[in-house]
């Protein structure tokens, strides 16, 4: 069996161009091309994204110092994430506590039991930190045959 003739191929595809329509836009403009400038905050240039990590920060460093509606948003936006650190440090044979994990977390910001460092940019790795290091604690409870307070 021979390959296919790569005119006919040129051909299907033009056929295919004509009928589909134009093709889409690419994903990223070419360099040569001058690009609008996005809305401040937009998340579309570096001050963008920083104006949200600033704010994340706030807003984590709001949760850690007690405040309740801080501790709510934190839960609602990043309680999968934090769940899935959780299970990813407690490993496989304890994994379906993860949730517990986030549980005991939060009731330790509630609480005011932990102070985040005032560093920017520093949110999202303390929290990744904290919630590892509670469910290390976990963990090592569960493996001595402890009951998970």
């Amino acid at each position: 069996m021979s390959a296919p003739d790569p005119r006919n191929r040129r051909a299907r595809d033009r056929r295919k161009k004509r009928r589909d329509g134009p093709a889409q836009k690419p994903l990223f403009a070419r360099r040569n091309r001058e690009r609008p400038d996005p809305a401040p905050g937009s998340g579309g240039s570096p001050g963008g994204a920083l104006d949200r990590l600033d704010e994340l920060d706030r807003a984590i460093g709001d949760a850690s110092r007690g405040d309740d509606h801080a501790i709510v948003c934190l839960l609602l936006a990043l309680s999968p994430r934090m769940e899935a650190w959780a299970c990813d440090e407690l490993g496989e044979p304890f994994a379906g506590h993860g949730s517990q994990v986030v549980t005991t977390f939060v009731l330790a910001l509630a609480d005011r039991q932990l102070s985040m460092p005032a560093v920017r940019g520093g949110a999202l790795p303390w929290l990744e930190l904290e919630i590892r290091s509670f469910a290390r604690r976990l963990r090592e409870r569960l493996a001595n045959g402890q009951e998970a307070a």
